[in-house]
């Protein structure tokens, strides 16, 4: 009988232990129906044998699984990535999921694993939710980030809490730190007015909160003192941000396809987007001081020049003035002709009487000044009854008869005979004028250089041989 009740007994145990496996059963298989019910790709992998167990709809239109259980662990490009994640649960709690990061097909994916037992089997559960496109879409939104903090320009974002009152600072980069002298930590969720109000004059600072208030981009450069008191000039755009270009911005972004990849976004004109006042601040400092410099430099110049051209015309009057006496002789000539060559500190000054002969216009070397220690060439024979022709000075005769002033370089000269006549006569650089006596051409006004190969005939020099050059052709028989 003993032996009865204890095979009854044992027979009980193994129903019992039967009716809670059929149960445990039941729970697992609820367990994983659960998980498998998910809206992203799951695959069960039995972790004794490394296969896959089972995987939902999701996961077989990802990794093309099409048999009904998997015998290899092919989804991963990288075994060592599995050991790793079986190595990560060995001490987990069921149903507690670690999260990390893996790349799968070619694209980046965030994993959740957990372990789920049955019996005395481990499966590992895992869950795949393809990441690329935010990840791209956070690179991109660093590379935005990363142009901004790394301008050579000084940029605050500040926005309106209150239309009454001044924006509040929520970001400054770095480069503003330099020109400003305050930390960003410093001044971020102050108000925008606080870096300006005490660091630039009350007429700058109600200009800058008039712009900042009218809500319209506008542009203002004004002399800023710094937080170590060092003043500098700036120049500052203030460019507001509204609902409107913000929008428009967006649908930039939208053409280059990354706004799509934000998850749950549709459309962009209903973000309900706040105002904000975005300014760039550059240093002008360096260029003001250069401008400044220029400024006061061109006065000087100006104010130079202005009495270099008073003095050249009272030059010019008084050399009319002597030219109109009616006195005809040698002498007046030749004192004209020195204050014109020690007027520009010349070696040489002279008049060519010009005439036709035999269809050819010749020339007669007329009147001359030099100065000391240069030899004079008014006797000189062969500067008398030649043609321009003679001495190869075809671009001189072509000037002169155009009425066009010559300025010429001897050592540019490719004519050799006229170059031969110029050393000659020790000449440099020259410069020669026409003289017209009622529209024809008698003669020119020239002044040589005998030192100076490089000599600039400046304009002024051209205006007072233009001037003089007209009383001149009375002389001229």
């Amino acid at each position: 009988m003993i032996i009865v009740y204890f095979l009854f007994f044992i027979i009980f145990l193994f129903f019992i232990q039967y009716i809670l496996n059929i149960n445990k059963d039941k729970n697992n298989c609820k367990i994983i129906k659960y998980y498998k019910n998910l809206p992203k790709p799951v695959i069960i992998i039995d972790i004794l044998h490394n296969r896959i167990a089972d995987y939902n709809d999701d996961a077989e239109n990802l990794f093309n699984l099409n048999i009904e259980y998997v015998k290899n662990l092919s989804i991963f490009d990288n075994f060592d990535d599995y050991l790793a994640i079986k190595n990560n649960i060995r001490d987990s709690i069921e149903g507690d999921f670690i999260t990390q990061n893996i790349m799968l097909k070619n694209s980046l994916y965030s994993i959740h694993y957990t372990i789920i037992r049955e019996n005395n089997k481990k499966f590992l559960c895992i869950l795949f939710d393809d990441i690329s496109n935010k990840f791209d879409y956070l690179k991109n939104l660093g590379i935005f980030s990363s142009i901004i903090e790394e301008s050579p320009d000084g940029i605050i974002l500040a926005k309106y809490i209150d239309y009454n009152k001044s924006p509040i600072i929520i970001y400054m980069n770095k480069t503003l730190e330099e020109i400003t002298g305050y930390n960003r930590f410093d001044v971020i969720q102050k108000p925008l007015n606080s870096l300006f109000e005490m660091n630039v004059d009350e007429k700058t600072l109600q200009n800058i909160e008039k712009n900042i208030y009218s809500l319209r981009p506008s542009t203002l450069d004004y002399q800023y003192i710094n937080k170590f008191g060092e003043i500098n000039w700036v120049v500052t755009d203030i460019i507001p941000v509204n609902n409107i270009n913000i929008s428009n911005s967006l649908k930039v972004l939208d053409k280059m396809n990354i706004l799509k990849k934000i998850e749950g976004y549709n459309n962009i004109d209903n973000l309900g987007i706040d105002i904000f006042i975005s300014i760039h601040q550059k240093d002008i400092t360096d260029v003001k001081h250069y401008e400044n410099s220029s400024k006061s430099f061109i006065s000087r110049l100006q104010n130079t020049l202005k009495e270099k051209i008073t003095f050249h015309e009272n030059i010019v009057r008084s050399i009319i003035s002597i030219l109109n006496t009616n006195v005809n002789n040698t002498m007046i000539i030749n004192d004209v002709l020195k204050i014109i060559g020690e007027l520009f500190n010349a070696d040489r000054c002279y008049i060519f009487k010009l005439y036709e002969k035999k269809d050819y216009l010749y020339m007669d070397y007329l009147y001359e000044w030099v100065e000391e220690g240069i030899t004079p060439e008014i006797n000189n024979p062969t500067l008398s009854n030649i043609s321009f022709s003679d001495v190869g000075a075809y671009d001189l005769y072509a000037n002169l008869i155009s009425n066009r002033i010559s300025k010429i370089i001897v050592s540019d000269i490719k004519d050799p005979a006229l170059k031969f006549t110029l050393d000659a006569q020790n000449i440099k650089s020259m410069i020669a004028c026409p003289i017209f006596k009622e529209e024809k051409l008698v003669g020119y006004i020239g002044i040589d250089d005998c030192t100076n190969e490089d000599r600039n005939w400046d304009t002024q020099v051209e205006l007072v041989l233009r001037k003089v050059s007209d009383s001149l052709s009375n002389f001229i028989h």
